[in-house]
């Protein structure tokens, strides 16, 4: 079984956008806010649909424009996103395809039923998830209720990582490592170039953009940069060979 990644409750990887200096320009913040959907759409790592009939990018306007809210990416009960991913099937080939929560795959990835604890397939998240708020404007000119505008980028899995602990292995030891950069190198430029351009957006924009170092996991944290996930760089001391080929118990 070559799939060692997993994903968690508490995020692996946070990057914040501070946005404070922007709520006094909210067509600017909203400018901002589509061309960040946008770009999840062109990356292929935050594209987002909804079981409602009227999408988020044009939801959103629809806020702004007839009640004077700006939604800061706040999910509705039936918006999704996804974000194109590779894993390894049951035969360990590579394949890729739109996934929009990485546990329930994980499940389905099992090596045997229930094999795995709970805590790393916990269902619900997305690959990339943003977290906001909601500005409400009132009179004229637009005055915000409330001066905070703090968005946060979570990534809840390690899939995106070069090396994995494989927490869920039987010989994990959170010493060594497994190698998981054929993965990593199919999806986590994608997700690098699509965090860089959201940095310079921020930054040109006036406002500020920050790894989150208290939620971020510390054994990661050596991979997390501001611009995304570096991929290159010293290799851990690694699982040895056979490692791949243990049985799994049951749970």
């Amino acid at each position: 079984m070559k799939n060692h990644w997993i994903q968690t409750d508490q995020p692996i990887a946070t990057w914040l956008m501070d946005l404070r200096r922007l709520v006094d320009a909210p067509d600017d913040l909203l400018a901002l806010v589509l061309r960040v959907l946008e770009l999840g759409n062109e990356y292929q790592v935050y594209r987002c649909s909804s079981s409602d009939a009227e999408d988020v990018a044009t939801y959103t306007r629809r806020r702004w424009r007839e009640d004077h809210v700006l939604e800061l990416f706040r999910r509705r009960a039936g918006d999704t996103s996804s974000a194109r991913m590779s894993w390894f099937d049951r035969d360990g080939n590579v394949v890729d395809g739109h996934v929009d929560d990485l546990a329930r795959l994980r499940r389905q990835l099992e090596p045997t039923a229930e094999s795995m604890p709970r805590g790393f397939r916990t269902l619900g998240e997305p690959p990339v998830r943003f977290f906001g708020l909601r500005i409400e404007y009132e009179g004229a000119p637009s005055v915000p209720a409330r001066r905070d505008a703090e968005v946060a980028v979570y990534l809840h899995s390690d899939i995106w990582f070069p090396f994995v602990h494989g927490a869920e292995h039987p010989w994990a030891d959170y010493k060594r490592w497994f190698d998981n950069r054929e993965l990593a190198l199919q999806h986590t430029p994608r997700l690098n170039r699509f965090l860089g351009e959201l940095r310079a957006l921020v930054t040109l924009a006036g406002g500020a953009w920050k790894v989150d170092d208290s939620e971020c996991h510390p054994r990661y944290r050596q991979w997390i940069g501001p611009d995304g996930i570096q991929l290159d760089g010293p290799v851990p001391e690694l699982m040895p060979p056979g490692a791949e080929d243990v049985t799994w118990p049951d749970s």
